[in-house]
């Protein structure tokens, strides 16, 4: 039943957003933005990727457009993301929606075409997808923000155990907008150096063993150069809890980032942290 009216507001709160009038759409800001991107590679008998003897070089192209509907009120804040793209594969793992599939109710999406050659494992996909449909609305130290948005936590440069909806994978070529999730989302900001977010977060209508999700996510600055961050929640049946701690130092940055799960499949205890630091040169290298 909760999971019903869950998603019942989430349609409600995503609806205006499609239908908007095109005099409210004249009026907002319409921003668009082209993208090409590529990899390569060389795979020789035993490495990923390597088909036989003719295929042995994986790579994939990607070409996008993405138009993007934003309005900006004094309270209220709404957000319309459409991307079309064309992907081509070969050799390498077909990855449309990665993790992010498994945090939409409805996946808002077809392809005009799909086609696979099992034969030199190459695949090509044209197709659509609203990314991002949110409305938010703000008061004086708290906002909610219900439809589809991104959800990033973690501090990570490269992996963010934190990062636990909707994280990239490996394979995705076009890392520079995280996929929109179906949430809602409140925050609250205690003063001006602590927040405080809970999400609950969606699973497929349509996947019956994938359970709705939901996390609370407290960050804080401690000091003057230091900040720290604590993650409790369930994710897709999993409990974690987490924690993150950043600061500077001689004039280089660390930070360690870490996840304890509790899967409910396995019922085994797992640990994922990451550290690292990073430093800036003179000259602009970092």
């Amino acid at each position: 039943m909760t999971k019903r009216l869950i998603g019942f507001l989430l349609a409600a709160a995503v609806l205006p957003l499609l239908l908007l009038p095109l005099t409210l759409l004249q009026a907002a800001e319409l921003t668009g933005r082209v993208s090409f991107f590529g990899s390569g590679a060389q795979a020789h008998s035993g490495d990923f990727g390597y088909v036989n003897a003719d295929v042995r070089k994986p790579g994939a192209d990607q070409q996008s457009l993405r138009l993007m509907w934003e309005e900006t009120q004094k309270s209220t804040e709404w957000s319309l993301h459409l991307k079309t793209r064309r992907l081509h594969t070969k050799g390498y793992p077909l990855n449309q929606s990665g993790s992010s599939a498994l945090f939409r109710y409805k996946d808002l999406a077809a392809d005009w075409l799909d086609h696979t050659n099992l034969q030199s494992s190459s695949a090509t996909q044209v197709g659509y997808e609203i990314d991002r449909a949110v409305y938010k609305r703000n008061f004086d130290n708290i906002s909610l923000a219900l439809g589809r948005q991104p959800i990033d936590w973690g501090s990570g440069r490269l992996w963010q155990p934190l990062n636990v909806f909707g994280a990239f994978a490996p394979t995705d070529l076009d890392t520079d907008f995280k996929p929109g999730i179906d949430a809602a989302l409140f925050d609250w900001f205690p003063s001006d150096f602590s927040s405080l977010t809970a999400a609950y977060v969606l699973a497929p209508a349509d996947n019956n063993v994938i359970k709705d999700s939901g996390a609370v996510y407290y960050r804080r600055q401690v000091g003057a150069q230091s900040e720290m961050a604590l993650l409790a929640g369930q994710v897709i049946g999993s409990d974690l809890i987490g924690a993150s701690f950043e600061s500077e130092l001689g004039g280089m940055g660390w930070r360690v980032e870490a996840l304890h799960s509790n899967p409910e499949q396995t019922n085994d205890n797992e640990l994922f942290w990451v550290a690292g630091v990073d430093y800036q040169f003179a000259g602009g290298t970092f």
